[in-house]
C-alpha cells in the first residue's frame, strides 16, 4: 500500500512526481487510460490539469489540457497545452491514438465521420468519443445532408454536449 502524502494540493502533487529531462512522470494513482489522477475533495482530477494550474494558472472554462508528448502520465508543463474538446479529438485522430484509428476524410463516403449503413439505407454521421467508441449524431437519406452535419462538427459548430 502506498504511503499517504498529507499537506497542500501542491505538496501532494510533488510527492508523486518523478522529474527527468523529458517527461515528468506521475507515480500516483491513474485512470484506466494511464492518465494520472488525484483526489481533490470527493472527486478525482487529472494531474496534468493540476500541473497546468500550478505552473501556468487557471484553466479557462470549456478548455482541456492536452499533451504534446502523447504520454498520459506526463505532468511536465512544457509538454502541455490548452485546447477544446474538438482539438483533443482531432489531435487523437491525427496522431493515430484513437481506438478505431479514425482518419479525417478517409471514410467510405470520402466525408469525415460519415459512412453508409446498408441495414437502414442511410448515411450515418458517427463522431469519436474521447477514450474510444462513437456517438451517432444523425442519419440521412442524402450524403450532402450528412456532410453538412460532419462539416459543422469539424468546424466546432456543434455544441460539445451534443458530441458526448
Amino acid at each position: 500500500m502506498k504511503k499517504r502524502i498529507d499537506g497542500t494540493l501542491e505538496d501532494r502533487f510533488w510527492g508523486r512526481v518523478k522529474i527527468s529531462e523529458g517527461c515528468w512522470l506521475w507515480l500516483g494513482g491513474r485512470y484506466p487510460g494511464g492518465y494520472g489522477r488525484m483526489s481533490v475533495g470527493r472527486t478525482h482530477v487529472g494531474v496534468h490539469r493540476i500541473s497546468w494550474i500550478i505552473h501556468k494558472g487557471p484553466i479557462p472554462n470549456a478548455l482541456c489540457v492536452l499533451h504534446r508528448c502523447d504520454n498520459p502520465p506526463c505532468v511536465n508543463p512544457d509538454h502541455l497545452f490548452l485546447g477544446t474538446q474538438l482539438d483533443n479529438i482531432q489531435d487523437c485522430i491525427e496522431k493515430g491514438r484513437s481506438r478505431r484509428n479514425y482518419r479525417l476524410g478517409k471514410g467510405r463516403s470520402g466525408v469525415p465521420y460519415v459512412s453508409w449503413v446498408s441495414k437502414v439505407s442511410k448515411w450515418r454521421v458517427l463522431i469519436p468519443r474521447v477514450g474510444g467508441g462513437q456517438k451517432m449524431i444523425g442519419e440521412f437519406d442524402a450524403l450532402g445532408e450528412a456532410k453538412r452535419l460532419s462539416d459543422a462538427f469539424v468546424a466546432g459548430e456543434i455544441p460539445l454536449a451534443q458530441a458526448r
